[in-house]
Order: C-alpha cells, then structure tokens, then sequence
C-alpha cells in the first residue's frame, strides 16, 4: 500500500470517527491548559502522534485533530482490561459505514494530565499501515480535550 492511499484511508477514517463525535458528551476536565509534544510517525505523512497512559499502560496514539472519537486497538483495548461492546457507527466521507466496539470510562494521561474519555471506539488502525512501521495503539481525538485549552 503506498504513502498516498494510506493517507486516504487515515483520512477517511478520520473524518467518519469526527462524525461519531457528535454522539459524544464528554464533560470538561480539570484545569485550563495542557502542553505536550507530538511526533511525526514513519507510518503514513502527516501523521502526528502522542504517548498516553491509560490504566498504567503507556501507548503511542495518532493525535486526530478531526476525529470525534478516541479509539484503542483491540490489543491495547485487552491489555488494559477493556472488554469491548456495543457498536459506535457512522459514515466515512465516501459514504461507507463503519462500525466499531466501544470501550468506556477511560483516562488517557498525557504528560501526567489527566483527560477522560466517557466513551471510546475500539479500532484496529494498523491494518492501513505498513507492517514494517512502530505499532500505534490508537487515535486520540478532540473528544478527550473538551473544554481544555491544549497545546
């Protein structure tokens, strides 16, 4: 799969999971600001990503600026002890829909700030990335900043 159809796929998935995103109510979390830092992923162009910990587990999180939704890999979702269920769905920009499991009442702590996650998608992103690239184990999306200033 080269760079640019990949790109598409992130993209499409991207804009499917913002559309979920208006599904979501997320309340505020505490404090005004939070600074951290992004780094680029050799998987795919224009993809930032984020470390997190969640349940004491770090990760590595594509940060999804147009994504409504956080989402986990199914392995991550099992290594933290998130038993999927239930099904999120929307539409992708082209009209496919997509489904996936839910895993809620999560707290993703980025530099040792805490931002929740009342509901969370559980996606297999990997499989629109080269095998030969770092493992990602999700998407953070705008979802879990409301109400926060970031940076």
């Amino acid at each position: 799969m080269n760079v640019r159809s990949m790109s598409r796929r992130l993209l499409t998935i991207s804009l499917f999971v913002s559309i979920l995103g208006g599904s979501v109510f997320a309340k505020p979390g505490p404090g005004p600001v939070a600074i951290f830092h992004l780094e680029p992923h050799p998987g795919g162009t224009y993809m930032m990503t984020l470390r997190a910990k969640v349940r004491g587990h770090q990760g590595t999180f594509v940060f999804d600026t147009g994504g409504g939704v956080t989402y986990l890999s199914p392995a991550f979702a099992q290594t933290i002890g998130c038993r999927p269920w239930g099904q999120l769905s929307g539409f992708v920009l082209t009209g496919q829909r997509l489904d996936m499991k839910r895993c809620d009442n999560l707290m993703f702590y980025v530099d040792q700030h805490p931002f929740p996650a009342p509901i969370a998608g559980v996606f297999d992103l990997m499989k629109f990335i080269p095998p030969n690239v770092p493992r990602i184990e999700g998407s953070i999306g705008l979802d879990v900043f409301a109400g926060r200033a970031i940076t």
